[in-house]
């Protein structure tokens, strides 16, 4: 009875078009979109096709955090290990000291940052980031952001569960 269950269970969820992921341990895998809720766009950032894009060469403020996660609705979980990941493309840099970072941050708490990476590229340079962190306290939020001034694109942002020692 219950392989039966299952079975319906599919095949209701293809019919009514929803996308069923065979990695079971992904907290969030694809394109994002408009109005996703798991996530703030700020300092003028905005999805375009599948990936978010954010431009504040024209800004004179050092930090810019352009995509973050809302931690009651992209839930890390305490005692778990994530792995994100996504690719990146460059699209501008106001200057040599122009950097592009990411982290896992909970409250206020810098001293609790996890996976805090800073890097820099020159226009045009497209590549991919990812970090591992253990999340040992609760309301951990995803942070990508620019350091005075840059144009940057994200896509294919992934974030998922990994197993300890991976």
């Amino acid at each position: 009875m219950k392989k039966k269950m299952v079975l319906l269970s599919v095949l209701v969820a293809l019919a009514a078009g929803i996308a069923l992921s065979t990695e079971a341990a992904a907290l969030l895998d694809g394109p994002l979109a408009n109005g996703d809720e798991r996530f703030i766009l700020q300092n003028d950032a905005f999805v375009v096709a599948g990936g978010v894009e954010a431009d504040t060469t024209k800004d004179n403020v050092e930090w810019h955090e352009f995509l973050v996660s809302v931690p009651a609705n992209l839930v890390f979980e305490v005692g778990k290990s994530y792995k994100v990941s996504y690719d990146y493309v460059i699209k501008n840099v106001s200057g040599e000291k122009a950097k592009f970072y990411h982290l896992l941050r909970t409250g206020g708490d810098a001293k609790k940052d996890k996976g805090l990476e800073f890097w820099s590229d020159t226009a045009g340079a497209k590549g991919h980031k990812e970090f591992t962190a253990l999340v040992d306290d609760a309301g951990y939020r995803l942070i990508l952001g620019v350091q005075f001034g840059g144009a940057i694109r994200i896509e294919k942002l992934k974030i998922e569960v990994v197993e300890k020692g991976k």
